[in-house]
């Protein structure tokens, strides 16, 4: 917003929408299409097996008490507190804090879009039915997980999880949020909670306070009955660096003749309470002869905390503005060249009776077709051993024993204009327990950490290798594939018994004595990742001889870590698969239902991506629903794509066509309006 204001009388349509949306907003037009209110309250159940501890409590309310804050270091957060309002629905003898390990809070800078995950001293105590009133006080971020901390606009953007601490400040467990709309926060970056009224209250500002000063800019109103007047505050720091404050304490005062009215201002909200960094305020039935702008902030300084002020006049007529009245539906465009892809789960989405499963099949292509999606992406090879598809393998079960639904999805793209993908299971077979080959061979089964035989392969054995090609260039052969996914191909686990062995032939070290994250275990898990990696290259390798054209892509869970944890990557370490060109295509997981987290997580992985090889497509994964949470609207849904298209991504696939087909049409008419063309840019 700062750049189209300072762009000036080139921008003026810009401008012109800016302030429509604005107002618009004001005047509480922030709500969407099919979405009901939802009420502001975070659920917990906190259970903790064999201590008789079964509490539940719910968060009603949070706010970050300072507006502006001192920035010290790039992982400090000394200083910053928060109001926590909370109702203990059934009292247990522990209480809640979120201190260390995967126990955070979300940080996004607004102005960077980098998420940190920040730590804080609380004590959730639920030994009191009742409502209760504690304030958190923030302390670091973790320099495990993502970004560093960044001066300049900043919020409060949800919550991991809580950990679980007896009467005694003994630990005793973790508990999750347990909203039953969404079941957010039980991936790693969990879901959208039901709490966006919280946010506006969680924004606050960083920057260098060993002196600064307020400053109310960008002033402009229309100047008529009922009209408008917006502004912006910035704060100019030590460093000579100006910030916008977004919260504030305001008031606006309306002169007419001798009479004084107070005018009613507010912060500019979208509909996620993602700010736009003004404030909008509107004028009375009578247009005042001058506005008095009055501002103040609560700053947290190295020389303590002080409530700091500013004012400002304003004349009627004073930058005058005019706005064109706004429909308050916004735009979106097409692209060209966007990949647009529906993963499909074949064993929910087809009926196992041919006739009823073929009319399904037939409307899932058409509808497809008819809204401009242009890869169909159905998962093929399942993880427990079970196939969608008609191919050779004793150690698979069929889904479809009387039909190929796989064959009849080849002919009917292929007819419409569609590509074919196919979604393979790599590493898993059986998941849980082990299945399938597994059964013969026991010792290629990773294990948990207490030594348990996991439904996973190991790909550090050269017979798992294999395997895997065979099934991966079979499924390719038989169907004529325009390209193959890569699902689960990734690191679970400890070495299989067979791995063990070959990692201690090469090193003479027996990697199940290691100790985790030593020297020893980190030079370990690398050589495993770099099992997995060999493996990917083999797939590319042998696909290409077998179809030439066939694109390698696969679905991957984003770049995560940070610092001395960053080998942790190597449990899927699809950047050097784009680097080294393996992959034609990169799907990275953004099962996130938060809209500010779900843009910063994606801006960080198409940026790592297109990094490491710009001529690799980065196609965002919208999970409409997903074990992370669901999408509330169809309006959600858009909002996502086009924050893909603003962060220059390369389009989006949808994770499945069950929760996808209610909103096809909507997502067709106002994303998908004119056809697009796949948009590789490798050599095959």
């Amino acid at each position: 917003m700062n750049i189209i204001i300072a762009a000036g009388k080139g921008m003026r349509n810009s401008f012109v929408i800016f302030w429509a949306v604005a107002l618009s907003a004001f005047l509480g037009m922030r709500s969407y299409a099919g979405a009901e209110p939802l009420p502001a309250k975070w659920r917990f159940a906190v259970n903790v097996a064999g201590k008789d501890i079964n509490g539940l409590v719910d968060i009603n309310d949070m706010r970050i008490n300072e507006h502006l804050l001192h920035y010290r270091s790039e992982n400090q957060l000394n200083g910053l507190t928060m109001s926590l309002t909370y109702d203990v629905v059934s009292p247990a003898t522990c209480y809640l804090t979120s201190d260390c390990g995967s126990m955070y809070w979300h940080n996004i800078s607004l102005a960077t879009l980098n998420q940190s995950m920040v730590f804080s001293d609380e004590k959730i105590d639920l030994s009191k039915k009742g409502k209760h009133e504690i304030t958190v006080h923030f302390t670091r971020r973790s320099i495990r997980y993502l970004d560093k901390l960044a001066k300049g606009p900043n919020c409060i953007r949800g919550h991991h999880c809580f950990k679980i601490m007896d009467e005694n400040g003994a630990f005793i467990g973790v508990t999750r949020n347990t909203d039953y709309l969404t079941n957010p926060e039980k991936a790693f970056l969990g879901g959208r909670v039901n709490i966006n009224d919280f946010y506006k209250n969680t924004i606050y500002t960083l920057a260098n306070l060993e002196n600064y000063k307020l400053v109310i800019s960008a002033f402009s109103s229309n100047w008529k009955k009922n009209g408008w007047f917006a502004f912006q505050i910035k704060v100019t720091d030590a460093d000579k660096n100006s910030f916008g404050i977004y919260r504030a304490d305001v008031e606006a005062v309306g002169r007419i003749g001798s009479k004084e009215i107070k005018l009613p201002v507010k912060a500019d909200l979208d509909r996620y309470n993602i700010p736009r960094g003004w404030f909008v305020g509107k004028l009375e039935t009578e247009t005042p002869d001058e506005i008095n702008l009055k501002i103040g902030v609560l700053a947290v300084t190295p020389r303590g905390r002080e409530y700091q002020k500013a004012e400002k006049l304003f004349h009627k007529g004073e930058n005058l503005q005019h706005m064109i009245p706004y429909s308050g539906a916004e735009k979106t465009f097409s692209r060209p060249d966007e990949g647009r892809v529906i993963w499909i789960h074949m064993p929910s989405a087809l009926s196992r009776d041919p006739q009823a499963g073929m009319k399904q099949l037939t409307n899932i292509v058409q509808k497809a077709r008819e809204n401009n999606f242009n890869v169909i992406a159905p998962l093929m090879l399942e993880g427990r051993c079970l196939t969608s598809a008609n191919i050779n393998c004793k150690y698979l079960k069929r889904n479809f024993k009387k039909w190929d639904p796989c064959s009849e999805f080849r002919k009917l793209t292929r007819k419409f204009g569609l590509e074919l993908y196919g979604v393979v299971s790599v590493i898993t077979e059986g998941v849980e327990h082990p299945e399938g080959i597994l059964l013969e061979h026991p010792e290629w089964a990773t294990v948990d950490q207490h030594g348990h035989k996991k439904g996973w392969l190991d790909p550090a054995v050269p017979e798992v290798r294999q395997y895997l090609l065979g099934k991966i260039i079979m499924l390719t052969q038989k169907y004529d594939l325009d390209g193959i996914c890569l699902d689960y191909c990734r690191l679970s686990g400890f070495p299989s018994r067979r791995g063990v062995e070959i990692y201690e032939q090469e090193t003479g070290i027996d990697p199940a004595k290691l100790v985790q994250g030593s020297k020893e275990y980190i030079n370990w898990y690398k050589w495993e990742g770099n099992q997995l990696t060999k493996l990917v290259r083999l797939i590319r390798e042998e696909l290409k001889k077998v179809k030439p054209d066939c694109k390698l892509s696969a679905y991957v869970q984003g770049i995560k870590y940070d610092g001395e944890d960053y080998y942790r990557e190597y449990h899927q370490n699809f950047i050097e698969w784009i680097e080294k060109g393996y992959l034609d295509v990169v799907f990275p997981t953004g099962y996130v239902y938060d809209m500010l987290r779900f843009e910063s997580w994606a801006a960080r992985q198409i940026k790592a991506c297109k990094k490491a090889n710009p001529a690799v497509p980065v196609l965002i994964t919208i999970g409409v629903k997903s074990s992370g949470g669901t999408l509330q609207s169809s309006q959600e849904l858009i909002d996502q794509i086009n924050i893909l298209r603003k962060l220059h991504g390369d389009g989006a696939a949808f994770f499945t066509w069950s929760s996808l087909k209610k909103w096809i049409d909507v997502t067709g008419r106002k994303a998908y309006s004119k056809k697009a063309k796949f948009p590789y840019r490798c050599s095959y």
